[in-house]
């Protein structure tokens, strides 16, 4: 198992998640697992089942309990078996060659930790209102850091023993805590690349800044 696919959602909207799943489960690379954690009362709770069953790369993992982003994240990443992780949204959607062309680039080079992307934006009808282009290399990425995020989280691919070894997402954490988890892979000097191809679609909702 190469890639291990981490999704948090709770109460996502349902066109939304749809081509959200769609666009994951018809990747032209196909060697992966899907772990959906889902709170309770997760309204999309019996179509996320019928993915399951009808693929088995797809687990559904259901919290007894709230446990937010930051904490269902970590447990899918805990009870992952791919040697990467990547961190996917609900409402967004991707290019259909996105893991096979991250995946690849981290099988061609070993120094690098994290494996990013550019993006496009998306308005609510899936139409592109415009787009968000990241630093390339590490130097550039870390400088960048300084003023803003210098990657986007829903295009991240991490090796998981980095992560293993780095520690996970700061469940204390409300806001930012993707910020801080990059900014201690950067502490620890983990080098991070953005390939400069648009591999992800992201939702822009009404209350974005």
């Amino acid at each position: 198992m190469d890639l291990s696919i981490i999704m948090a959602t709770y109460n996502e909207d349902p066109g939304f998640l749809r081509s959200c799943i769609d666009s994951i489960l018809n990747q032209t690379f196909k060697d992966f697992e899907f772990l959906i954690v889902t709170e309770p009362g997760e309204k999309n709770e019996a179509y996320l089942d019928a993915v399951a069953a009808a693929d088995s790369r797809v687990r559904v993992l259901k919290n007894d309990s709230r446990r937010g982003v930051s904490g269902s994240r970590n447990r899918a990443i805990r009870e992952s078996r791919g040697a990467y992780i990547a961190i996917v949204d609900g409402d967004d959607y991707y290019d259909l060659r996105r893991f096979e062309k991250q995946v690849s680039f981290l099988v061609d080079n070993h120094h690098i930790s994290l494996v990013g992307s550019n993006i496009f934006l998306i308005d609510t009808k899936g139409s592109i209102i415009g787009e968000r282009l990241y630093p390339q290399e590490h130097e550039r990425i870390k400088k960048c850091f300084l003023f803003k995020m210098a990657v986007a989280n829903p295009s991240i691919i991490v090796r998981k023993e980095d992560i293993a070894e780095i520690g996970f997402f700061d469940e204390r954490l409300v806001k930012a805590e993707d910020f801080d988890l990059w900014l201690r892979f950067l502490a620890m000097d983990k080098k991070m690349h953005n390939l400069q191809e648009r591999l992800v679609y992201y939702r822009k909702q009404s209350n974005d800044n």
